[in-house]
């Protein structure tokens, strides 16, 4: 496989709520949109629900660093 099976929407074909969002994330990256950001955009509905559930895991966790790592790789 030479690419994702599904690529990030490119930016001009973000809804305008997508686009907020994603304006809001860039500071998280340096400026540019993650691809994961990217292509959650395809369906922005399921991306505001991923995006409650991926604050959850990566910011209000008792799982140390390595554990919570390990855990995002498995699922």
């Amino acid at each position: 496989m030479s690419g994702p099976r599904v690529p990030p929407l490119p930016e001009g074909e973000w809804s305008a709520e997508v686009a907020e969002t994603l304006r809001t994330l860039r500071g998280f990256a340096g400026g540019r949109v993650l691809n994961v950001f990217g292509t959650l955009a395809h369906h922005p509905e399921l991306f505001r629900s991923w995006l409650g559930f991926a604050n959850h895991v990566l910011t209000r966790t008792t799982l140390p660093p390595r554990e919570r790592e390990l855990a995002i790789l498995r699922v």
